[in-house]
């Protein structure tokens, strides 16, 4: 980057990484932060693939972790996935509706908790519960994803179960996941429907 004589920064200059040019006659009026750009161009990229590996990788074990309790829970309770699956379709709406009115409460209630130290324990119990029955709602989501994309693919048979429909369903959700931003937007938009339809169909 370059700021060129007689530049204004309203504020604090923060730079990460590359070349800043900066002449100096250049006037900050907060903080003037800069990072690695004095660093050689090979040690910066090296540097660069590393943060992005460490945000794969990150992700590949949010995927198979997540993986892991929707599988549980769909041999756990197949027939309430498979219950929530079926009232997927007519109740989405409400689904979204109740699942962003459930989240804005478990945060305006993890908040309050958090406030004392007794608290703590019990916001991060919150926060697991919330968890558990968004990943709950999410595995009855893609069981239907499954289930359509399985027997359109020719991925599984004509009657397939819940399990391997939420398999199937999962494969395609985590590939969209690596998507930046939309993977992210994606992910968020199946958590608040999950938890959602948890919430519409009482589990």
């Amino acid at each position: 980057g370059t700021l060129s004589p007689g530049s204004v920064v309203h504020g604090d200059l923060v730079h990460m990484m590359g070349t800043l040019k900066r002449d100096p006659d250049v006037t900050v009026h907060g903080q003037a932060i800069d990072v690695g750009s004095h660093l050689p161009p090979q040690v910066q990229r090296l540097l660069s693939r590393g943060l992005l590996g460490i945000i794969v990788v990150l992700r590949v074990v949010s995927l198979i972790v997540s993986l892991i309790v929707i599988l549980l829970i769909v041999l756990i309770a197949p027939e309430r996935v498979e219950r929530m699956s079926e009232a997927l379709e007519p109740r989405w709406p409400a689904s979204l509706g109740f699942g962003i009115l459930g989240y804005a409460v478990f945060i305006v209630l993890a908040i309050i908790l958090a406030i004392t130290l007794i608290g703590i324990p019990l916001a991060v119990l919150l926060g697991l519960a919330v968890w558990v029955l968004g990943l709950m709602g999410t595995a009855a989501i893609m069981t239907t994803l499954g289930r359509r994309v399985g027997l359109g693919t020719g991925l599984i048979g004509p009657d397939p179960s819940v399990l391997s429909c939420a398999f199937v369903g999962f494969l395609v959700v985590a590939l969209v996941r690596f998507i930046p931003v939309v993977g992210e937007l994606a992910w968020l938009l199946l958590s608040v429907i999950g938890l959602g339809l948890v919430l519409v169909t009482k589990a």
